[in-house]
């Protein structure tokens, strides 16, 4: 009985525990009794980790009881069940009536490395025994057995409807990622811009995915993002994946930031430059800088009253990226 040992004729309820890392020399790494009587309950509880001499999976290194009825239901046991325990009869008998157990799963704990957590304070929200999302043991213990109204640390029993196994009952959050620009989402062409994201429950190690416009911008998976060629309009977005085991959905996207990005208007000469075969739109300025499309130079043309021409390189260009055949070039009055 490495935590709890009875030998006498009534055992104490026994309810929503955990039970890790306990160590007895004989039976019973965790609990061992030799007999209790019909109105005993042993319900809700997680028995894992826990050894009989040096061993975690030899018969009764979690559990053992000799004799008795009683009620043993809704616990996670951390041995399979054939070979470890029995119904009836003699070795270790779990009692008169056994249900809605479960044997020998990973109730996949938060961080056994860190049982206090990063507070160093046990029973408290970080706690490294609480479960995680996808524990065996969450909304599988018996609500008749609960008889307390919160867990050891605070948090309101029940969550989901069905009690969790276990001391803790999960309080699964959701994170969220929010991100902002420095300088701003107004800016002149060609103006660095750094992109932020700040996460809330976004775990020790969270992993961000730029995009713009809705596509995942290559290599950019820092919590920042840079960028010297960002063209009006486009739009800047992040996805955060959140390494917190204890919320939901782990994947949450940002607020979208819409750039509005103004060009200014060349500083030496009169011609605007256009190549489609450009792999970025630019400035205009020169052919090694053109813009992309003819539509971008003829609205730079009506902001800068110094523009006189426009060259266009070999190549089609059409007034919109979009199937819309009522758009169209409007030519501007005294440029070629």
């Amino acid at each position: 009985g490495g935590a709890v040992y009875s030998s006498d004729s009534y055992l104490q309820p026994i309810l929503n525990n955990t039970f890790y890392g306990n160590v007895a020399t004989g039976n019973g790494g965790a609990l061992f009794s030799g007999n209790y009587n019909n109105e005993t309950t042993v319900a809700n509880n997680i028995f894992w980790g826990n050894k009989q001499g040096t061993s975690e999976t030899v018969a009764g290194a979690d559990v053992f009881k000799t004799t008795g009825a009683g009620t043993f239901s809704n616990n996670s046991l951390q041995l399979s069940f054939t070979g470890n325990y029995t119904d009836g009869g003699s070795g270790n008998i779990l009692g008169g009536v056994y249900l809605s157990n479960l044997f020998g799963q990973n109730p996949l704990f938060v961080n056994t490395a860190n049982i206090n957590g990063a507070d160093n304070i046990p029973r408290t929200a970080d706690d490294g025994l609480r479960l995680q999302i996808s524990s065996p043991a969450v909304n599988t213990g018996l609500n008749s057995a609960i008889t307390t109204p919160t867990d050891v640390a605070g948090a309101v029993r029940t969550q989901g409807g069905i009690v969790d196994m276990g001391a803790y009952e999960s309080v699964f959050e959701t994170p969220s990622v929010s991100i902002a620009a420095n300088p701003g989402v107004t800016i002149l062409f060609g103006v660095s811009v750094t992109f932020t994201a700040t996460p809330v429950r976004g775990g020790t190690t969270p992993t961000y995915v730029w995009k713009k416009n809705g596509i995942a911008i290559s290599g950019q998976t820092a919590a920042t993002y840079t960028s010297t060629t960002l063209a009006n309009g486009d739009v800047i977005t992040c996805v955060l994946t959140s390494s917190d085991l204890t919320v939901a959905p782990a994947m949450v996207t940002s607020n979208a930031l819409t750039m509005s990005v103004t060009i200014p208007c060349p500083s030496s000469g009169t011609t605007l430059y256009v190549n489609a075969a450009n792999a970025t739109s630019g400035s205009g300025e020169t052919w090694a800088s053109a813009f992309k499309t003819l539509q971008d130079a003829l609205t730079q043309a009506r902001i800068c009253t110094n523009v006189t021409q426009i060259w266009v390189a070999k190549g089609t260009y059409y007034p919109t990226a979009t199937t819309d055949r009522d758009i169209s070039f409007s030519m501007i009055n005294n440029v070629s």
